[in-house]
């Protein structure tokens, strides 16, 4: 909207004298009512979605705003064309009685006076139709790979990319947009990122170079991770070993730990002997 404000405010190119207005979330402009009421452009919305509007939309448009001009210009008397008056687009009338060829040649000076050209009917519907031509291009490329200009979250660029927060955060680096968390309004704000602008990053020379070279990075990571967690399995499964084993060294003197009865010795002064375990001492008697 702000463009076209400052094109129609500021500039001293044409003014607008048809604008086209599509449903959906991608529209061709904005524009208000009251700036087209103020600046005599006509105002068309179309219920179709931008991808799906075609020629067959179009035609119809151009005829109906052709129609709109030829009945105003009878009914004011004379040829109607648009023009510009202090910075601000308006419609210039015929003097009053020239009608035909005279009021075609006056409103010809007025253009040439104001540094326009005139645009013949057939040359705008040519032009509109070029427009479209090279918009239904564009938009098919678009289609065509949907997941080039896919939105990615910081989480899936880290994950996918193997690009630090740093670079997440330059906004020179890779623009992002901030939008509300879905999961919880108290979380922080998603990070979105354009798929294409990622990967033309990701695969830079300032980066991993190719998309080989950051699969082999993948690979090499993913081995290097399984390798820590052997190692940390190894470990745990032998500090599991040392408690098992002393747990059941503890258990085994726990169990042979018993109190000594000493008896004496039939036939021998000073030797006892424990009747549980058969240990043998020698007691000295004073």
């Amino acid at each position: 909207p702000e463009e076209l404000n400052d094109h129609m405010l500021f500039t001293h190119s044409p003014p607008l004298d048809l604008l086209v207005r599509t449903s959906g979330v991608r529209r061709l402009s904005d524009f208000m009512l009251w700036q087209a009421s103020s600046s005599n452009t006509q105002l068309c919305f179309v219920d179709v979605y931008w991808p799906q509007f075609g020629l067959r939309h179009l035609i119809p448009i151009l005829l109906n705003y052709q129609r709109a001009v030829w009945a105003r210009s009878r009914q004011e008397g004379g040829k109607v064309g648009g023009r510009r008056v202090g910075g601000v687009a308006s419609l210039s009338v015929a003097a009053e009685g020239e009608v035909g060829e005279r009021a075609a040649v006056s409103h010809r000076r007025q253009r040439i006076a104001k540094g326009r050209s005139p645009r013949p009917f057939v040359l705008l519907l040519f032009i509109a139709s070029l427009v479209l031509l090279v918009a239904h291009l564009a938009y098919g490329l678009h289609w065509a790979d949907p997941d080039k200009f896919s939105l990615l979250t910081k989480t899936e660029v880290k994950e996918d990319y193997l690009l630090t927060d740093s670079e997440l955060r330059d906004p020179e680096l890779l623009p992002h947009l901030l939008r509300p968390n879905p999961h919880k309004a108290t979380y922080s704000n998603m990070m979105l990122f354009l798929r294409c602008q990622v990967e033309s990053y990701a695969f830079g020379p300032n980066r991993w170079g190719s998309p080989e070279e950051l699969d082999a990075e993948l690979t090499r990571r993913q081995e290097a991770k399984a390798q820590r967690r052997g190692k940390k399995f190894v470990e745990e499964m032998k500090g599991l070993r040392m408690r098992t084993r002393d747990a059941r060294i503890a258990k085994r003197n726990e169990e042979a730990a018993h109190e000594h009865r000493w008896v004496g010795v039939d036939g021998q002064v000073g030797q006892q002997v424990c009747e549980t375990c058969g240990q043998e001492i020698e007691v000295e008697e004073f």
